[in-house]
């Protein structure tokens, strides 16, 4: 990944994908849980 960040897009070819992180607390999980939703409402 590291070497993807730094313009070498063919690091990842292959068909791998990059996924953040988010960090949930218990602040955020109203939030976290409505995107997640989100998320997988779009997928076919």
């Amino acid at each position: 990944m590291s070497r993807y960040l730094t313009g070498h897009q063919e690091a990842l070819a292959g068909g791998r994908q990059i996924i953040p992180t988010l960090s949930i607390q218990k602040g955020n999980v109203a939030e976290f849980s409505a995107r997640l939703k989100k998320i997988l409402g779009q997928q076919p």
